[in-house]
């Protein structure tokens, strides 16, 4: 919106108050010192299918204390560990989007669709697996999983998914997997991040 369109908005709102005291008063005191003002506002409206709950957008997942000896060859994997996104106020909206992997497009004219995408730094053996930060662990990859175990490429947006109008939980896992470096253990962390796409 260009600073034209805002002060034409800003007078019309205050163009009824200006009425009211004109007919009261009639002298003009907008060139009066201290008689007058601008307030300049600013936003965006955007439009989104869905709003993800905080509790959902900033998240910890514990995988627990896991044994070398679920992870003694290299592809074998530990216990997957299950976690969640809150997705709230869906609205009923017309969508499609479209499968990277199979090019099937999935619509709805009432219902809204979405894919999800993961982003994290990939481990250096198997690129689909998640390279954890840590200054001693070796030979451990994290997998992220859909809800059906479908293995989930980085930065590629997963499987559409339909939405019910209001409340929906979204729901995925991450798994330890060996790798072929050599297997050393230790404390690890990792960072990834999400995002969510409405077409």
């Amino acid at each position: 919106m260009s600073p034209s369109q805002l002060s034409g908005r800003a007078c019309l709102i205050l163009l009824c108050s200006l009425i009211s005291v004109g007919r009261v008063q009639a002298t003009d005191n907008w060139n009066v010192d201290g008689e007058h003002g601008e307030l300049h506002v600013e936003g965006e409206l955007q439009e989104a299918a869905c709003r993800v709950e905080m509790d959902s957008a900033f998240q910890q997942v514990d995988l627990g204390v896991i044994s070398t000896d679920d992870l003694r060859q290299p592809g074998a994997r530990s216990t997957p560990v299950p976690f969640h996104i809150y997705l709230r106020d869906c609205l009923r909206t017309r969508s499609a989007v479209r499968n990277v992997n199979t090019g099937n497009l999935s619509w709805s004219a009432n219902q809204p669709v979405v894919s999800v995408a993961f982003m994290a730094t990939a481990d250096a053996d198997e690129p689909t697996l998640v390279h954890p930060d840590s200054m001693t662990l070796s030979g451990v990859g994290l997998r992220l999983l859909s809800d059906s175990q479908e293995t989930l490429t980085l930065g590629r947006r997963g499987r559409p998914k339909f939405l019910d109008p209001g409340q929906n939980t979204l729901t995925f896992y991450v798994v330890p997997e060996r790798t072929l470096s050599p297997l050393a253990p230790g404390d690890f962390r990792a960072t990834v991040s999400f995002s969510l796409d409405y077409e």
